[in-house]
């Protein structure tokens, strides 16, 4: 899929504009897909109101690789100028690097959920309670994760919005 986008900004006295080309998830192989994305823009300098146009850029690349049938890994790297650009809330200059896979943050949010509570047992000396409650947290923490992982690919790729009555 190729998705594109055009920006217009403007403050007091200068108007910039600016677009947004990438490539997702373009299939490499059966197995890997590739992501590539670049915002160029004009944005006011220093993001004032009253400042001159300067440009910024986002330039991000991303592997998805299929290694079960349910389940990919993945590994993200880019690089944004100072500024705003879209889908970014950071202001300053930022290097970006992700890896890992939903099911990988799920796995690690509950071990590590059940070790803390583990320790806390032994620490208090009330097995099997606070077990219990670091696994129930670590279970919690697992579910947010996954469920921001699923909004990030969804602002990222879009979602398709079931008609009026819940079919797709």
């Amino acid at each position: 899929m190729v998705r594109g986008a055009l920006y217009y900004n403007t403050n007091k006295d200068h108007t910039g504009g600016g677009i947004e080309a990438a490539l997702v998830r373009y299939p490499v192989s059966s197995k890997i897909k590739l992501t590539q994305q670049l915002i160029v823009q004009q944005q006011p300098k220093k993001l004032s109101f009253y400042e001159r146009m300067e440009t910024a850029a986002d330039a991000r690349l991303k592997a998805d690789w299929e290694v079960f049938d349910n389940g990919e890994l993945f590994a993200e790297a880019g690089y944004k100028t100072a500024g705003w650009t879209p889908g970014t809330v950071y202001l300053t200059e930022q290097s970006l690097f992700r890896a890992g896979s939903i099911g990988i943050q799920f796995g690690l949010c509950v071990v590590i959920g059940v070790l803390g509570g583990y320790w806390l047992d032994e620490k208090f000396a009330t097995k099997p309670w606070l077990l219990t409650v670091g696994m129930m947290f670590g279970v919690a923490a697992a579910i947010r994760s996954m469920v921001r992982e699923i909004k990030i690919w969804q602002d990222k790729y879009g979602a398709e919005e079931p008609d009026e009555e819940g079919s797709e």
